[in-house]
């Protein structure tokens, strides 16, 4: 389970990047974003974690929530979406399903996680957090020829820039 802890700490990532053990990857930017994107190799897992940091110019932190959980939307927009719904939605936390089809030579894979969202408001300023964590369940069976992902996390912090942008990790 997530505690509230957590999110507490990635909120604070906004103000202060917390990089220990993670190498820089590479830089991305345009006239409307810029991100920084780091990783940190997992010897035991023989995986790789990313942080990304930055900044978009011109999208408020709204709409970035609003498509960012709008997984009708996603199916639009994100060309892998091989299948993406809400099983059940909880007290405080979502369980969904999705499928993604990645391009040869990469396995399909599919995840069953929860998602928890909570919105701060902190010296005078709304922040949004959004953390994901796989789970083992067994509601949806995974199809044939499909890799299982368990073991996945994926955390989203934001804030408003002063110029009406959005920021985050």
């Amino acid at each position: 389970a997530m505690s509230e802890e957590i999110f507490t700490q990635y909120l604070s990532e906004l103000n202060e990047k917390c990089l220990d053990g993670f190498e820089f990857l590479a830089t991305s930017s345009s006239k409307e974003y810029k991100v920084d994107i780091y990783r940190q190799y997992n010897e035991v897992t023989k995986l790789f974690t990313y942080k990304g940091y930055g900044e978009l110019t011109n999208i408020n932190p709204e709409l970035v929530y609003s498509v960012y959980c709008d997984l009708e939307y996603r199916k639009k927009w994100d060309g892998y979406v091989n299948e993406l719904y809400q099983i059940r939605d909880e007290a405080e936390r979502s369980i969904i399903y999705w499928r993604v089809a990645y391009p040869w030579p990469m396995s399909h894979r599919d995840y069953v996680f929860e998602r928890r969202s909570r919105i701060f408001e902190r010296d005078g300023k709304q922040q949004w957090c959004i953390l994901g964590k796989g789970l083992e369940d067994d509601s949806v069976k995974c199809p044939k020829n499909v890799i299982r992902v368990v073991e996945y996390e994926q955390t989203l912090a934001f804030e408003p820039t002063d110029s009406g942008g959005t920021k985050g990790n």
